[in-house]
């Protein structure tokens, strides 16, 4: 993509469409990523390096893990706080905002702080700010309170139950990478109804992160490819299908292929009767 110098040429990236292009502004600037993009993909492929400010010296933070597991791309939507970047999709006109910053995430006057660090070791604020008596509910709890504040909630927003859900099942696999997948679908097979847990919005795990060689072909041995979206459905639907049913696979739903290959899979793991010995127990 044009203005995308981070972006890596196919056949890389294959949880991206490249035929659809989506625009989306971050701290005021419009940027181009793909369907598929996350907020902080997008911007790592348009060359954006600075997320966010840290909590106590405003320093500069950046992609970290890419898979949610730290605080440095939390942003701000529109009606949202502490949105991840590196877990949330892009849309197109979605508006981003850095969060925890003074002034803008480029000149943050936030970051002075850390020209007197020395004076404000850890837990300082524990011992500090309440003399004379009072003056720190009335002057300081105010200011200290707005800075530690990372993002802006909405009281208008749409609110609902977000808290749990319920389910029942025979089986619980947690996690859809190889070895979850495999759990799932022998567990299915074997007559259970299965419940798999994913995080991520495809399933494979470690076979949907992409290696390639120079003619594009991905070096997994055991594994002709990574998981795309239709292998996915076709991973879920034969569990369902599975647990619907032992003999028949069938819905104007499955494509042929699809259709034939999962018929072809549940025969060959169709366990073997064992042999009869012509005797009694």
């Amino acid at each position: 993509m044009s203005g995308a110098p981070n972006r890596l040429p196919a056949p890389a990236g294959l949880l991206v469409d490249r035929d659809r292009p989506i625009g989306f502004r971050f701290e005021g600037r419009a940027y181009r990523g793909f369907a598929g993009d996350t907020i902080a993909s997008a911007l790592a492929a348009n060359g954006v390096k600075v997320l966010s400010r840290s909590f106590k010296y405003h320093r500069p933070r950046g992609i970290l893990t890419m898979a949610g597991q730290d605080a440095n791309t939390l942003v701000q939507l529109e009606h949202e706080p502490n949105v991840l970047a590196d877990r949330h999709p892009i849309s197109e006109g979605l508006e981003v905002r850095a969060q925890n910053v003074a002034g803008s995430l480029k000149r943050d006057w936030g970051a002075l702080l850390g020209l007197i660090g020395g004076f404000m070791p850890v837990g300082f604020y524990y011992r500090a700010f309440f003399r004379p008596r009072g003056i720190f509910e009335k002057f300081w709890e105010p200011i200290i309170r707005r800075s530690t504040g990372l993002g802006k909630v909405d009281l208008k927003a749409p609110r609902g139950y977000y808290d749990k859900a319920y389910g029942f099942c025979d089986v619980a696999v947690v996690g859809g990478g190889p070895a979850g997948l495999e759990a799932a679908l022998t567990a299915a097979r074997a007559g259970a109804k299965v419940l798999l847990i994913e995080e991520n919005p495809v399933l494979g795990g470690s076979l949907s992160y992409a290696r390639f060689d120079v003619t594009g072909a991905q070096k997994m041995p055991g594994y002709a490819h990574a998981l795309s979206e239709r292998d996915t459905w076709a991973v879920v639907a034969y569990i369902r299908a599975l647990q619907a049913s032992r003999t028949t696979i069938d819905s104007d739903q499955v494509p042929e292929d699809v259709r034939q290959d999962l018929l072809t899979q549940r025969d060959a793991d169709a366990p073997t009767p064992p042999e009869s010995n012509g005797g009694g127990p």
